[in-house]
């Protein structure tokens, strides 16, 4: 059963909302012929997983940049750095610095030409989710540390610059099954920070 779990923790939703002035509202840009142009206030990315081509052959995770408005996206490259592994989740702290995982191992990558370079393994299995929150929940000016969970449960808390893990907890239990990740950390400013969370059977995850 896939569910929404919310975790009480104040966030940003986006690398430059916390530092966004307009906290009642964006402000309009000047649109006039004679004024500048618009301020690009955030972008989206997106990426895909490995993909095994017939004959063994595997096409790389790859980057894309995605426009909000549209929905159309623009390839930025490919990750062939990840091996035979697939990306799982990006997150992007608030100096637009972007780092990615797969199951078990932390990259840093360039946002304009999808470049990926090895941080380190995290000692963690079947990592899906990956977020920068606030290190003190009740201060949402706080420095991030960066999160990730797990299909089975587990949140750590990852260094960025090694890739060493610290838990932090497990999204526990309801009527005897497991909460797991089911792939999304994301942060809602005023609200929290909500996970995306499959309930597990007898027989484990569905």
């Amino acid at each position: 059963m896939r569910t929404l779990l919310a975790v009480v923790v104040l966030a940003a939703c986006s690398p430059n909302d916390r530092d966004n002035p307009a906290a009642d509202g964006p402000s309009q840009p000047d649109t006039s012929p004679d004024g500048p142009p618009p301020v690009e206030l955030s972008r989206v990315y997106a990426h895909d997983g490995r993909v095994t081509n017939g004959g063994g052959a595997a096409t790389p995770s790859a980057l894309y940049l995605l426009n909000s408005a549209t929905l159309a996206t623009t390839k930025i490259g490919m990750m062939p750095e990840l091996d035979t592994q697939s990306l799982t989740d990006l997150a992007i702290d608030k100096n637009d610095n972007m780092f990615g995982i797969t199951f078990d191992k932390l990259f840093s990558i360039n946002p304009q030409t999808a470049a990926a370079t090895l941080i380190g393994p995290m000692d963690i299995n079947n990592a899906t989710s990956l977020s920068f929150v606030p290190s003190d929940i009740n201060d949402p000016a706080s420095p991030d540390i960066l999160v990730t969970a797990s299909s089975f449960g587990d949140v750590v808390q990852i260094d960025p610059a090694t890739g060493t893990t610290t838990p932090l907890g497990n999204y526990g239990m309801v009527n005897g099954m497991q909460i797991v990740s089911s792939g999304d950390l994301f942060g809602v400013q005023g609200l929290g920070i909500f996970a995306t969370v499959d309930v597990g059977t007898e027989d484990g995850p569905d």
